[in-house]
């Protein structure tokens, strides 16, 4: 794990991964690969679902993480999911402080796509979700977190 948050959070983080806010990574992507001439491809595919709920239904909703800027973090605990703020430093970012948490229970699903910039969609029992893009450089802690959610279910 590259990251921990495990001081900010007050407990013990299990798995975390830096997240950008859903659709940044295709704009960006977008216009890097239209100024290259490159297009853009690769649709994304679910990886793993908690409590068997549909892949779309995941995926479709509208995310309603809060703001947190270029980038974020995202920390798993034994008993919540937690957003954080990061500072960036020179070469990397740096979890700083708390914008939300919800506790593991209520997660109701939950998905990673698949290609180059994955998007990374939790879904809550009350309807709410977040959703993220994950860079490439980022996919592996997005996958340990998806892993280590999926162990508890």
């Amino acid at each position: 794990m590259a990251l921990d948050a495990s001081e900010v959070l007050g407990s013990q983080q299990l798995a975390g991964t830096l997240v950008n806010p859903r659709g940044m990574l295709h704009k960006v992507m977008t216009q890097s690969n239209a100024a290259l001439g490159w297009g853009v491809s690769g649709p994304l595919a679910g990886m793993f679902l908690k409590k068997n709920i549909d892949r779309e239904r995941v995926e479709a909703a509208a995310s309603t993480a809060p703001d947190f800027g270029d980038h974020g973090y995202l920390a798993l605990t034994a008993d919540e999911i937690v957003l954080l703020t990061t500072k960036k430093g020179l070469m990397s970012a740096k979890p700083a402080a708390v914008l939300a948490r919800v506790p593991r229970v209520d997660i109701a699903g939950v998905t990673l796509g698949d290609g180059m910039g994955p998007g990374l969609s939790l879904l809550f029992d009350d309807g709410q979700a977040w959703s993220f893009d994950v860079t490439p450089a980022t996919k592996k802690g997005a996958k340990a977190l998806v892993d280590a959610l999926s162990a508890a279910g």
